[in-house]
């Protein structure tokens, strides 16, 4: 048996009221898909809806939809603070979000039928954990990339007051 921490189930209920407390604050237009929404609060939406599919699996891939839960919300802030990074943000959370959403409706679906679905579960489960460890390298991309942009940033402006003499 596994033992996960206390520390654990408390990140998840944080992060579970984030993003609850995101789609409240967007209102009926993420509820009933009426008006315009904000891209990156489609991503909060999305991100939420993934979360209430974690009853539809095994508990042994909650850890890693957590994990791409999580990493959805880092990559959020990310993109909300600055704007270089909303372009390869987008990207990759179009790309994968709904790629975590297909596996885990699929892998429901297989799994109501009742048949024995080891092998399927195993290889699921290992698919979930590279595509959780995916989205922790894009959040440490873009952070990389911003800082390369300051370090470029202070060479320049450290050239230019060479040039005056400060």
């Amino acid at each position: 048996a596994i033992i996960v921490p206390e520390s654990y189930y408390m990140q998840v209920d944080k992060l579970n009221e984030v993003l609850h407390s995101r789609l409240t604050a967007l209102g009926p237009l993420a509820v009933g898909g009426g008006g315009a929404l904000d891209p990156l609060d489609r991503f909060y939406a999305t991100a939420l809806e993934l979360s209430g599919k974690r009853e539809k699996v095994p508990a042994s891939m909650h850890r890693h939809l957590d994990g791409i839960l999580a990493g959805t919300e880092r990559l959020l802030q990310l993109m909300r603070n600055d704007p270089a990074d909303v372009a390869p943000g987008t990207r990759f959370l179009n790309r994968y979000l709904p790629a975590a959403h297909r596996v885990v409706d699929e892998f429901a679906r297989l799994a109501a039928t009742g048949k024995e679905q080891a092998p399927l579960l195993t290889q699921t489960e290992e698919t979930l954990d590279r595509l959780e460890k995916a989205f922790t390298a894009e959040h440490d991309r873009l952070l990389a990339n911003d800082a390369m942009s300051l370090s470029a940033e202070l060479k320049v402006l450290d050239k230019l007051l060479q040039m005056e003499g400060k």
